[in-house]
């Protein structure tokens, strides 16, 4: 805890200001101008998120090789020999599938749609499950307890036993909808591998009564929720947990929180401390919103293709065989704004703005201790990472030295305004000989 007296700061610089003004009259306008021209490249003509220029260009590859297969098959059947050749000649068939490729989409999923619709089930009996194909990728398209579905391409059964319940059903997901579904036991640990694009939640029913909830966008299942958990089961699993997606399969009691996600739902990107990791880096914009560990076999800078007008990388370089040994978060309020490090050659690392160390309060988070290890944060939420979450116990504070940057951060100059925010490196520059402007 920090024993200094609280200062009312601006909430964007983070500097003094008068009360009871929440942030100087100057930093608003500044935000507000910020904040349209952050607008400006969205909303240009042709604009399109680099993931789903990957994705439409997956779906357009599927629906080319679609076409020409079932052009090749139909000139197969032909009966001249013209038409025979034809079928074999893949460079025709792809030229005309790239020419009929959005009439094909559109017929393809107008086959396919149904009327939207919701349905109800319990983790009791049989829990059936129909898939169906969807621009070249498999969705479930319904789940009920044994009753009459629509038509999939395919389809599996759960069975449980006389009297037998289940209480987690674990669901991967992608932007479109629910691609898999897996009905466990409370006991049972599963695993899966991780996969790009895909996110995995899980509803807990300790009780093995309450309903779950599935929705169905016409061709797939879009989400499922529960409905009206009883007070057991809020009780038990926390009533929002099934609102928080993570990279693979979680258990929710393997899971310790230092904080709380800043938002729900909330989307916990992993961060892995290995043994060849050569530095960290943390995305700053007016709040902490990214962490990213540096393997020593990393090559690419896409990760700083992440900016904004009004943000900064920070990066922390690691020495030979320096590994991080202590994590601390430093909040304001309960919101995570800022990370301590200290490191087995004993060096420490403020990771954050300057002008809020006054007010910052320090909890010791991890100590990681192990390869692979595994740190959580949101993100999803465009206001901070919010908590930390972690897959180890909770560490003795008391074993450890308090955390405190005023003793590696030089002290900030006397401004009588900041225009904008500044950090300070504990990069040792000595001998550097190439800057990369990212």
């Amino acid at each position: 805890m920090n024993n200094t007296a609280r200062t009312k700061r601006c909430g964007l610089c983070g500097l003094p200001v008068e009360e009871p003004d929440p942030v100087h009259d100057g930093c608003e306008r500044m935000d507000i101008n910020r904040g349209s021209g952050a607008l400006q490249r969205v909303l240009l003509f042709g604009f399109e998120p680099p993931k789903m220029k990957q994705e439409h260009a997956r779906i357009t590859r599927w629906a080319e090789a679609m076409i020409a297969d079932g052009l090749s098959l139909c000139f197969a059947q032909g009966e001249t020999k013209a038409e025979q050749e034809l079928s074999r000649t893949s460079e025709v068939l792809r030229s005309i599938g790239r020419y009929l490729v959005s009439h094909y989409i559109v017929r393809e999923n107008e086959c396919m749609l149904r009327r939207a619709s919701r349905i109800t089930f319990v983790l009791r009996g049989q829990v059936k499950v129909t898939f169906s194909l969807f621009q070249g990728r498999k969705y479930v398209a319904s789940v009920s307890n044994g009753q009459e579905q629509k038509p999939g391409n395919s389809s599996e059964l759960f069975a449980l036993g006389p009297g037998e319940t289940a209480h987690v059903v674990h669901i991967a997901e992608n932007h479109l909808g629910v691609v898999s579904l897996v009905v466990a036991h409370l006991d049972h640990a599963f695993q899966a591998e991780q996969v790009a694009g895909v996110w995995w939640r899980a509803i807990y029913i300790p009780c093995g009564r309450c309903l779950i909830m599935a929705t169905n966008d016409g061709i797939k299942l879009r989400s499922l929720s529960p409905v009206s958990p009883c007070a057991f089961c809020t009780a038990s699993r926390g009533p929002r947990y099934h609102q928080i997606a993570w990279p693979c399969p979680t258990h929710h009691i393997a899971i310790r929180w230092v904080g709380e996600p800043r938002s729900y739902p909330a989307r916990m990107a992993p961060v892995i401390l290995k043994e060849s990791s050569i530095g960290i880096s943390t995305y700053w914009e007016h709040t902490t919103m990214a962490i990213h560990s540096h393997d020593i076999d990393e090559k690419s800078l896409a990760l700083y293709s992440r900016t904004g007008g009004d943000a900064a990388w920070i990066h922390t370089p690691f020495d030979d065989n320096e590994a991080i040994t202590e994590i601390w978060r430093g909040s304001i309020g309960g919101n995570g704004d800022a990370m301590g490090l200290r490191t087995s050659k004993g060096r420490e690392v403020f990771l954050g703005f300057v002008g809020a160390i006054p007010d910052l309060d320090w909890e010791l988070a991890s100590t990681p201790a192990m390869d692979n290890y595994r740190i959580y944060y949101d993100s999803m939420s465009s206001m901070g990472i919010g908590g930390l979450a972690f897959e180890d116990p909770s560490p003795v504070a008391q074993d450890f030295q308090p955390f405190d940057p005023t003793t590696i951060v030089p002290p900030m100059p006397d401004f009588r305004y900041c225009v904008e925010p500044f950090f300070f490196s504990s990069a040792n520059l000595h001998n550097l000989s190439k800057i990369t402007v990212c």
